[in-house]
């Protein structure tokens, strides 16, 4: 019994990780994409050996998707998340002394007491994106989630999709977000997204991952995190909604002193979220009409000014899609 009980702790604690996105921001990372591309493509062909030593051979699409999610995912802690996490290849902010949460009562503190307890993911920089390290175990362990709820409806493609979102907003607002910590991250909702956009791509549309020909499975392309990640998974951009009006003012009121303490230092950081009201607006026009089960309402109606830097993460230069061509990856995919 006990250590039933012991794993299901550890589960939630694994599960209710939340990052700080504010404090260090403006502090620079060098790019870790690179590393982060050849560490999951080196995964995908074990994948791709586990993949094909199935008996008898199959191009039953499941067999890929398993082998995949076993090499890239976790059901606890995502092994992609660990290794952003914790490699030494990778340079990332972790958990600062005096965080953007720390202004919150004690009686938000206990109410979302698994935050205090596990503490704060760290964060890295993805071709000049600031994220945490948990968005990469919310790709590929929450985004096959919603592959296997967009599967298991048998209705039109949008109305499959809306489940699978849908089932994210649920999980947040419950012991992966709000019940366990007291935030909601949209943040987490933009990276389950592009999980589930990678996991419909995975073996079909027209751009595929792998090809499957009399039992043998092949990569047909290479992965790329740039291809994904986006301003929406970042949490000082797409902004949290918290469990109670004193947190949020506890939030912002940290946010606002770090803004004061920079301003007196010549710096014009913006900490208040959100922090790119511009990058909003094209999160807005890239989601569409499914921007509201993604993007915040502080997002949603942002209207951008005349914007500083929003952070120091500068891009490494290597080839990635653009906004543009990003548009077209869900209308290319599992129609």
């Amino acid at each position: 019994m006990k250590k039933i009980v012991g794993f299901f702790i550890f589960s939630i604690l694994a599960l209710a990780y939340e990052v700080d996105n504010f404090t260090e921001r403006y502090v620079e990372l060098p790019d870790a994409r690179k590393e982060m591309n050849i560490e999951t493509n080196r995964r995908i062909g074990l994948a791709i050996e586990k993949a094909n030593k199935t008996t008898p051979p199959s191009c039953n699409s499941e067999i890929i998707e398993n082998a995949v999610h076993n090499h890239l995912g976790s059901f606890i802690i995502g092994s992609m998340e660990t290794y952003a996490d914790s490699s030494d290849k990778i340079k990332n902010h972790k958990e600062p002394k005096e965080s953007v949460y720390s202004l919150r009562s004690l009686s938000d503190k206990l109410k979302g007491g698994i935050m205090s307890i596990a503490g704060l993911n760290s964060s890295l920089n993805i071709n000049g994106q600031y994220i945490g390290a948990d968005k990469f175990g919310h790709f590929m362990d929450q985004g096959y989630s919603y592959l296997k709820t967009f599967k298991k409806n048998k209705k039109s493609y949008d109305e499959n999709v809306k489940a699978a979102l849908l089932s994210g907003i649920q999980m947040e607002e419950s012991y992966y977000g709000l019940g366990a910590t007291g935030v909601k991250s949209f943040g987490d909702l933009a990276a389950n997204y592009g999980g589930f956009l990678f996991w419909i791509q995975l073996t079909e549309g027209s751009n595929p991952y792998f090809k499957c020909n009399e039992g043998i499975w092949k990569q047909v392309r290479s992965f790329d995190w740039a291809d994904y990640v986006l301003p929406s998974w970042d949490e000082a951009i797409n902004c949290s909604e918290f469990s109670s009006d004193g947190f949020s003012k506890a939030v912002d009121a940290q946010a606002k002193s770090l803004e004061n303490k920079y301003n007196k230092l010549g710096y014009s950081y913006k900490f208040v979220c959100p922090v790119a009201p511009k990058e909003c607006e094209k999160m807005k026009k890239y989601y569409g009409e499914r921007a509201p089960m993604i993007l915040s309402p502080k997002c949603l109606q942002a209207v951008s000014m005349n914007e500083t830097t929003y952070s120091n993460q500068n891009p490494s230069g290597l080839s990635g899609l653009d906004t543009e061509q990003k548009n077209t990856q869900e209308n290319g995919a599992h129609r």
